[in-house]
């Protein structure tokens, strides 16, 4: 009872700073600008995921610093190969996303190639916030969140309660799609997977930016029912709900269930043969949480 208020009020706190960070950095921007629609505007858009990203750590340093007494590399930051867990990260999302979109043929529309002349830069900055945003998702949720839940409870545990974070940070856009609620939690659980296995955020922002750059900028397909097309739509979908997602898109499709599924034992694989590999785990996460 004693770790689980523990638990409570630490990783509270630090949702409290980083709500509190973010909301100083963001509301008077976004307010100057005024309407809603207006996060479409590159700069903005920018700011906005730069701002996420920054608070999360600036969060992460002050509960690791000031509560934890210990240093920030150890939520997940540090790795002696980041850049390579990056790209097989991305390489591994791509692959699943491409797959997903490739099992749902029959109800794909012939593709509209857009204008070489207006793909470039609208891809690039697309990315990049993709990018960002991934990376401040990911060690919003598996960054001291899943380090502290792992050092007191173990990888299930914080796996677990991170998947379901994961999926209650995104419940208002999916609460009227079952599946697509089913959906988070199984990437949430990939996620965690991929951030055990590695010991970093490294791969598992890999694989989350490749499956949401792909999906949105590069096909002009909803995500998770938001449109982050750059103004082109390359394919269109239209059948059942429980493969094609609906309104909310292809992450409410049964689809992305088995994509989830193949993408754990795609990295169960890669790890076995140590393509994916822990250097640093060991060092970090050897249960170093003063116990109160």
């Amino acid at each position: 009872m004693k770790t689980l208020w523990t638990a409570i009020w630490r990783i509270g706190l630090f949702f409290l700073l980083w709500g509190v960070l973010f909301a100083a950095l963001v509301a008077p921007v976004t307010r100057y600008f005024g309407q809603p629609e207006s996060i479409r505007i590159v700069t903005l858009r920018l700011y906005v995921e730069t701002s996420f990203l920054v608070t999360v750590i600036a969060a992460c340093w002050v509960v690791m610093r000031y509560v934890e007494h210990r240093p920030l590399s150890r939520v997940g930051f540090l790795s002696h190969s980041p850049i390579r867990d990056l790209i097989l990260g991305f390489s591994i999302g791509a692959c699943m996303l491409l797959l997903t979109v490739a099992s749902l043929y029959p109800w794909l529309s012939a593709p509209v190639w857009p204008s070489p002349s207006i793909v470039l830069l609208p891809l690039a900055t697309g990315g990049l916030a993709l990018l960002i945003n991934a990376a401040a998702q990911e060690a919003l949720v598996r960054g001291y969140p899943y380090w502290f839940l792992h050092a007191r409870a173990g990888v299930l545990v914080a796996s677990i309660v991170t998947s379901l974070v994961f999926a209650l940070l995104h419940f208002s856009a999916a609460q009227d799609y079952p599946l697509a609620l089913v959906n988070l939690v199984a990437h949430g659980v990939l996620f965690a997977y991929a951030r055990w296995t590695s010991g970093s955020l490294w791969l598992p922002t890999g694989i989350h930016f490749a499956w949401n750059f792909v999906l949105g900028p590069v096909l002009g397909l909803s995500v998770s029912s938001n449109d982050l097309s750059s103004g082109w739509q390359i394919l269109e979908l239209s059948g059942p709900a429980i493969f094609t997602g609906g309104d909310y898109g292809i992450e409410a499709g049964v689809g992305a269930t088995l994509m989830s599924a193949l993408g754990l034992l795609v990295i169960y694989l890669l790890h076995r043969r140590g393509i994916i590999r822990d250097e640093i785990q060991g060092q970090v996460l050897q249960y170093h949480i003063r116990r109160d």
